[in-house]
């Protein structure tokens, strides 16, 4: 009898799950962030095939969609098809993804709308130059050879390069692949319910809530190290194999790197800080890139090109971005 009771109470409880489950699925229930699925080649990696609302707890951004195509590469939500074979591809982490904003708003977005363009974005959040190496590897062949390449870089790739130099294996040192953690198929499906996506919103909300908002402050009063910039660091081997790579096949490329936000907020241009000192290792080295920290510098307010709170730009902010590499189009 009690196991009738058990069981009977446990088809109550699927039925349940299922009925929210749908209910949820109707009216757009279960925002969320991102997920990143574990990979055995590029260690980490946006999912194929996925959409999701964006949104954060303090409210700064969020409320539209996010979609990804079947290479995990985030498109126009809207889905629109152009017919131009002008392809330009964008590699960067989460300021080249840009969630924060809208598709057309968001520099990749802004120049896949010029009508003899066609914009992909492979950006993946925590990329670094030794990820981006092997994403060309992996893309590059004679039938999906873009017209040109943006690469772009942050304060935090020198660090992300020598961590993921330890989970890769090299040949001639070059990075072969870099393995991440085993995927778990259980959390996997679990980003799929709109009731875990609920659950998972509503955990960091109140977390949000109870914290004590020290965050955002170091954020905004954070004075970002100049970043020292050395020759034989994987950051700057990996940056070398790209311009390698990319000129074997005959491939214009530009690297550009996001400036500084405490420069941007503090007028304090006369300190060094990693995008001035990366553009001297470009410069140095005959690699061609887009000089944002001068543009960002040149701004009538660089202060508001960047969220109060987050760290990535806003839309204004893509805005600017994109009108600067529009001129190496």
């Amino acid at each position: 009898m009690r196991n009738r009771v058990i069981l009977y109470n446990t088809f109550i409880l699927v039925i349940l799950l299922f009925v929210t489950e749908i209910i949820f699925r109707i009216f757009g229930f279960g925002f969320q962030n991102a997920p990143l699925e574990n990979d055995s080649y590029l260690h980490h990696k946006n999912p194929s095939n996925y959409s999701f609302k964006c949104y954060t707890p303090d409210g700064e951004y969020g409320g539209h969609n996010i979609r990804f195509d079947s290479l995990g590469r985030r498109i126009d939500e809207e889905q629109k098809k152009k017919g131009t074979n002008n392809r330009i591809w964008f590699l960067g982490d989460s300021f080249t993804g840009a969630f924060q904003v809208k598709w057309k708003e968001s520099f990749v977005g802004i120049l896949d709308s010029l009508p003899e363009y066609t914009a992909e974005n492979f950006g993946v959040s925590s990329y670094s130059p030794l990820l981006y190496y092997l994403q060309l590897k992996l893309y590059l062949n004679k039938k999906t050879e873009p017209k040109k390449v943006f690469i772009q870089l942050y304060s935090n790739d020198i660090a992300g390069d020598k961590m993921y130099a330890k989970h890769s294996k090299f040949e001639n040192k070059a990075p072969v692949f870099c393995a991440g953690e085993d995927p778990k198929y259980v959390l996997r499906l679990l980003r799929k319910s709109y009731i875990v996506r609920v659950l998972r919103k509503t955990q960091l909300t109140i977390q949000y809530l109870l914290s004590e908002k020290e965050e955002e402050l170091r954020i905004e009063n954070h004075v970002e190290a100049a970043a020292i910039i050395d020759s034989d660091s994987h950051f700057c081997k990996n940056i070398l194999l790209i311009k390698e790579l990319l000129e074997s096949h005959n491939i214009e490329y530009y690297f550009f790197a996001i400036p500084s936000k405490y420069a941007c907020i503090s007028g304090n241009w006369d300190s060094e800080n990693f995008a001035q000192n990366t553009n001297q290792f470009f410069t140095k080295n005959n690699i061609s890139f887009v000089n944002l920290n001068q543009a960002f510098r040149n701004d009538s307010v660089p202060s508001s090109l960047f969220y109060k709170k987050d760290i990535h730009c806003n839309e204004r902010g893509n805005m600017l971005i994109a009108k600067e590499l529009k001129t190496k189009l």
